[in-house]
């Protein structure tokens, strides 16, 4: 039983650096958390929408709100009247939060690789106990 714990404990440990590895992507100008990063792309892919991205997210509508703000403050995001109705407002990057989002892409990607890699070495440990038993 103490094994199991040890290696509970060990598994936990390691995904808490992924997660902290995950969440904030530092480039040479900036630190941009993920959920930053993910709110910018969906508003460059012009694919944000808010009740969707807070269930892949996990986030609630207020705390994306909150961080919208912050973009549009950072002067990264502004809002416009949407062509095809003009009763709506999007989202739309501006050339700093365009720059930011573009500069942003290769970290990303990397600190996911990492992850990727991190969470594929505790599942073969724990298939190689599997196996062991």
């Amino acid at each position: 039983m103490g094994e199991n714990i040890n290696q509970l404990l060990k598994w936990t440990t390691q995904l808490r650096n992924i997660d902290r590895n995950l969440n904030v992507v530092e480039m040479t100008s900036q630190k941009v958390t993920l959920l930053q990063f993910q709110l910018l792309h969906e508003i460059d892919q012009h694919t944000f929408d808010p009740g969707h991205f807070v269930e892949r997210a996990g986030v609630s509508r207020s705390s994306i709100s909150v961080r919208i703000t912050n973009l549009m403050k950072r002067g990264w995001v502004t809002t416009a009247i949407s062509e095809e109705d003009h009763r709506r407002h999007v989202l739309k990057l501006t050339e700093s939060g365009k720059e930011i989002h573009d500069d942003a892409m290769e970290s990303v990607v990397n600190s996911i690789e990492v992850a990727y890699d991190g969470l594929q070495d505790i599942m073969s440990s724990q298939h190689v106990k599997d196996s062991a038993k």
